[in-house]
């Protein structure tokens, strides 16, 4: 039927010159739009005009033909779909457009509907079970404008389409439910705004952000109050942030999002019991100006789960700022398993950290982020050129740090593999190796309260410098601060710790400051450092360790010599030995 029609059309107009080409933005039919070019001979006199009349005809008689009922030309202007039923496009249009009925199907049939008045919408959909495919957004930059706008209604789906140069593409309001936005490209200052939605599906989307038209912060993604909604296959770029997850989201899992160029967040999340599952977050360049940066921002909620992401090329350009992998803040019993954090970098006196975990300090009472699970991840390559840097830091009593394998982390002043700053950490079977400082102090972990477990480490080449005369400048592979207290270091196996500074003493395998009382230190393997074992606490349990290689093996209150067995004055000990 369709060749006929063809045939009859071609034949009744009048022969022109064939072979001029056209180019038309196609909408793919199982796909993101696609832009490719068309050869179409001008066979006719005014072929090219009548184009668009011939593929109505044919789609409309191909519509009763397969039973699926007319598509009628969307009627207007003003245009406005008021009645049940199947709908095309039949040219490009200047909306806006209005779908107020229920069990609504419009074929944008590679038409674009463009917004260049002060509409504050492209079209809003009110109706329910609508579908709207195949075609493009297009709206003049200027404030406050929306590319599709959904209200008030539920199972609106939207595919195959592209939003370009709006405030925001697509918008849903009033608390949606059962929404589908598949397949489509959309290059505005937000790309999506979801406040109180429900069960949506998101996927296979690609999000790239313009300039903001109102100066604000552009979020490519924003969340509100969503609840059972899955995301995922989609790639977001090119925004101030990434995704913006805020405060009452839950239960919703975000799958495979690729999110990249990013100016300070990759993914910001402020709520509870969601799944991010391979997502790949990089390049988040960093604000001279501005604030500090993220790969992923956990803010105050809690019970999320982080699951083989990677993040990668986070950096911070503000002096006295950061630039952070991921951290939680104010934000408890949250879980990052099997994570990639690589290429975290500080510059004009920026710090940086792989993980965080701390209070919140935007609230007075500084909430803190307990209970948080970090294990099996791979922290490398976390550097500050003129601060501080730190594989892992927790800041968040009652924290487990299980197998993960940190390395490469360069500063240039104090820098850690782990640094534990509140009490009840647990810190077991990870491996921490190449921790180096140019200015100061290196330790592989390092501990400032109490109550930190420390077991089954392996702790490699730590390298610091002597150039500070404060205890202990230089280089340290387990280090408990002044007044840490009631501490289990056992079972650790730490080797070549190096002070860069020459002729210099200030290489401690195990180190157990002033005031640091009550811990147990045993069954540890240390090797290749100035001191194996070196106390200045008191009343410290020290039994079943060994050392091979270090200059000296042990020095205690009292105590400099290397001899096994000896009675360590002050400290807790009946069975004290030291292998040289």
């Amino acid at each position: 039927m369709k060749r006929f029609i063809a045939i009859i059309l071609l034949a009744i107009l009048p022969y022109q010159n064939p072979t001029i080409t056209t180019s038309r933005n196609t909408p793919k039919k199982n796909g993101p739009l696609v832009t490719k070019t068309i050869f179409t001979p001008d066979i006719a006199l005014g072929i090219k005009q009548s184009l668009f009349k011939i593929g109505d005809a044919i789609n409309i008689i191909d519509g009763k033909i397969n039973g699926l009922g007319p598509k009628t030309c969307v009627p207007g202007p003003p245009y406005a779909i008021s009645t049940p039923g199947s709908y095309i496009l039949c040219s490009n249009i200047a909306g806006p457009v209005d779908i107020t009925a229920d069990n609504v199907s419009l074929d944008l049939n590679g038409h674009t509907i463009s917004l260049e008045s002060s509409g504050s919408y492209a079209m809003k959909i009110t109706g329910s079970h609508v579908h709207v495919h195949s075609g493009f957004f297009k709206a003049k930059p200027s404030n406050f404008q929306t590319g599709i706008s959904i209200e008030k209604t539920n199972n609106v789906k939207i595919e195959n389409i592209q939003i370009d140069a709006f405030e925001t593409g697509i918008a849903s309001r009033y608390d949606n439910a059962g929404c589908i936005i598949q397949n489509c490209i959309i290059q505005c200052a937000q790309g999506m705004w979801f406040p109180g939605i429900k069960n949506f599906l998101i996927q296979n989307c690609l999000l790239k952000g313009i300039p903001s038209f109102t100066g604000g912060w552009a979020h490519q993604i924003f969340f509100g109050g969503a609840k059972g909604c899955t995301i995922k296959s989609c790639v977001i770029q090119d925004g101030d942030a990434g995704a913006y997850i805020a405060n009452g989201t839950t239960n919703c899992a975000f799958e495979n999002l690729t999110i990249t160029n990013c100016k300070n967040i990759g993914l910001y999340l402020d709520g509870s019991s969601n799944s991010f599952y391979k997502c790949n977050i990089s390049n988040i360049a960093g604000d001279p100006s501005g604030e500090n940066n993220y790969g992923i921002l956990v803010l105050r909620n809690s019970h999320n789960i982080f699951e083989e992401c990677i993040i990668n090329n986070v950096q911070c350009q503000t002096s006295g700022k950061f630039a952070a992998g991921i951290s939680f803040e104010g934000s408890p019993n949250n879980k990052i398993i099997n994570c990639k954090v690589e290429g975290i970098r500080g510059t004009s006196n920026a710090f940086t950290y792989g993980l965080l975990a701390t209070f919140d300090p935007r609230t007075p009472s500084h909430n803190p982020s307990p209970n948080n699970t970090l294990k099996n991840n791979l922290i490398n390559d976390i550097s500050s050129d003129n601060s501080a840097a730190c594989g892992i830091c927790v800041n968040a009593h009652h924290t487990t740090v299980e197998s993960n394998t940190i390395q490469n982390i360069t500063g240039d002043a104090a820098t850690q593999g782990i640094l534990a700053t509140d009490q009840n950490t647990s810190i077991v079977n990870n491996t921490i190796s190449n921790v180096q400082c140019s200015n100061n102090a290196a330790f592989g972990i390092q501990t400032t309260k109490n109550h930190t477990t420390m077991k089954n480490n392996i702790i490699a080449n730590i390298t610091g410098k002597d150039s500070n005369p404060v205890t202990p400048a230089g280089a340290t592979g387990i280090y408990c601060d002044t007044n840490s207290s009631h501490n289990i270091i056992k079972t650790n196996c730490i080797n070549n710790i190096n002070n860069q500074t020459p002729s210099s003493d200030k290489e401690y395998g195990i180190f157990i400051n002033t005031a640091s009382d009550h811990n147990i230190i045993n069954d540890n393997e240390i090797e290749s450092s100035y001191f194996g074992l070196k106390i200045t606490g008191t009343f410290n349990l020290v039994l079943g360790n060994s050392a091979n290689n270090n200059t000296t093996a042990y020095d205690g209150p009292g105590i400099t010599s290397q001899d096994a067995n000896i009675d360590l004055s002050q400290n807790y000990k009946i069975n004290y030995y030291f292998v040289p």
